[in-house]
């Protein structure tokens, strides 16, 4: 159900109560839960208030899902009760969950975590994520072309060059062609296994599909195969097509020399840091990076991963550990994680998360996905 994008002022809060402001840490999850006493909006819908430190030219992605209710995310400036510049959505999320992605500007951003219904009431669960270590995914099916444009404030590599993240599950045996065409800028294609944002690389393209369109022909051993849609320069940006298609041979992909293939990280993700602005003057924040082994498991086999995390701090400050993950249960806490056990998930892909936080308003958040076969 969509729900009219409301017009923010003072008018729209109810007078009574007032509400209260709860801090949210990037890469932090938070089960909240909407009720009768919290305040609304002059439509009667229930919100709960959170706010959030953002980094400058750093996009936050806020996500809200409920099983309870149809979720309504607003976000902005200055506070819950009188938000500036705001920005609202109903479904971005997918079904009945809500997604705003934000560029920082190194000031608080103001979340109400709301509902489309009037009186609705019912538990949900908020998470505020950095794109630097987590960018959307848009699922491709074979046959489905994409029409896209990179921004200044989309996803960057190493080389500074922006992309945009795609996913299509393949089959074992089939073989795909993935061609991305632009009349903006000079293509580039990666694609590989793992996730966007830490792809295990299996092949990358340049000009293969004709001119300055790239094309890249991979046969499908049945996982997800992750695409990054992308360009040659560093800063390139403009309007784009992506098309995967079923293809009948396989192509020998060359990767350019004025573009050097970059790292791959196959087992191992390192994290997005920071500190709040409330943290203690010259703190540092600390490293961390998840190990777990092994990321992709068969139908029939054990279906348990073994999760640690490797972390340091900078001031020698002790470290606290949280463990998020979107399906299953994990045994154990600390820096040695655990057996984090998926028997009975259905196939698909599955994240763990790890909050580490230094006590003086610093933090890391490492996350790594693990896919289950059909």
């Amino acid at each position: 159900m969509l729900r009219p994008a409301l017009v923010l002022t003072a008018a729209l809060l109810a007078a009574a109560p007032v509400a209260a402001q709860n801090r949210l840490m990037i890469g932090q999850t938070v089960s909240g839960e909407l009720t009768s006493s919290d305040p609304r909006l002059s439509d009667q819908t229930h919100y709960d208030c959170y706010a959030v430190e953002t980094t400058p030219g750093r996009r936050v992605q806020v996500d809200m899902s409920s099983d309870a209710f149809d979720s309504y995310l607003m976000v902005g400036g200055r506070a819950c009760t009188a938000l500036t510049d705001a920005e609202q959505d109903d479904d971005g999320g997918g079904g009945l969950s809500s997604r705003i992605v934000h560029m920082g500007t190194g000031q608080t951003l103001y979340i109400l975590a709301n509902s489309v219904g009037a009186g609705a009431t019912g538990a949900y669960q908020l998470r505020a994520w950095s794109s630097a270590g987590n960018p959307s995914v848009t699922r491709l099916n074979v046959g489905q072309t994409a029409n896209g444009t990179l921004t200044s404030s989309d996803m960057t590599l190493p080389d500074n060059s922006h992309y945009d993240c795609f996913s299509v599950q393949t089959r074992a045996g089939q073989t795909l062609q993935i061609d991305q065409t632009s009349s903006d800028f000079d293509s580039y294609l990666s694609v590989g296994a793992g996730s966007c944002e830490q792809l295990s690389a299996l092949a990358r393209d340049d000009d293969s599909g004709g001119g300055l369109n790239a094309r890249i022909v991979h046969e499908g051993d049945g996982g997800v195969l992750f695409i990054q849609a992308n360009s040659v320069s560093a800063g390139q940006t403009g309007a784009y097509q992506l098309r995967v298609s079923q293809a009948q041979s396989q192509a020998t992909i060359v990767v350019p020399q004025n573009r050097p293939a970059l790292p791959q990280v196959e087992s191992q993700s390192p994290s997005n840091s920071g500190c709040t602005s409330r943290a203690v003057e010259g703190n540092r924040p600390p490293t961390a990076s998840l190990q777990a082994t092994p990321l992709n498991i068969g139908a029939s086999a054990n279906r348990t991963v073994t999760v640690a995390t490797t972390a340091a701090d900078p001031d020698g400050d002790e470290l606290s550990y949280s463990y998020t993950y979107s399906g299953g249960r994990m045994s154990g806490e600390g820096p040695n994680g655990g057996v984090w056990n998926l028997s009975g998930v259905q196939p698909g892909t599955y994240e763990v998360s790890v909050f580490v936080q230094d006590g003086k308003g610093c933090w890391a958040s490492p996350s790594i996905s693990v896919r289950i076969e059909d």
